[in-house]
């Protein structure tokens, strides 16, 4: 399996997104297990870097080589010192972001270092 830096910026209503999870699921690759997947969480400027975990469970820097469904959410949690969830914020997006089921992403070999994700509350 090769993989591939990628990184970029998301917003949403035009406005940087932070706390935005973008994870990848690869349509692929086929493995024993789970699917390939990559994920990332954007910062208060919107940015955001993907890592994967490899089949030997290892923490890798960038998403595998190829196409994948796009999830992302926008909901935000948090534990106590109990151990209790509580939301901090609602999720912002409809299912077919969610879900995975609008976007799709081509990684190429050489990775994406400016992935704009731009996108609408309505």
């Amino acid at each position: 399996m090769r993989y591939a830096h990628v990184a970029g910026v998301i917003t949403l209503d035009g406005t940087p997104l932070e706390g935005g999870q973008v994870v990848l699921l690869c349509e692929e690759v086929v493995v024993q297990g789970p699917r390939p997947s990559s994920r990332g969480v954007s910062d208060e400027a919107g940015r955001f870097t993907l890592r994967s975990v490899s089949p030997e469970k290892k923490v890798v820097e960038g998403a595998v080589v190829g196409w994948h469904h796009v999830a992302i959410s926008t909901q935000m949690v948090e534990q106590d010192d109990q151990d209790r969830t509580r939301v901090v914020r609602e999720e912002l997006l409809g299912p077919e972001y969610t879900q995975g089921e609008k976007l799709t992403v081509e990684v190429p070999a050489d990775g994406i270092a400016d992935w704009r994700i731009e996108l609408s509350s309505e």
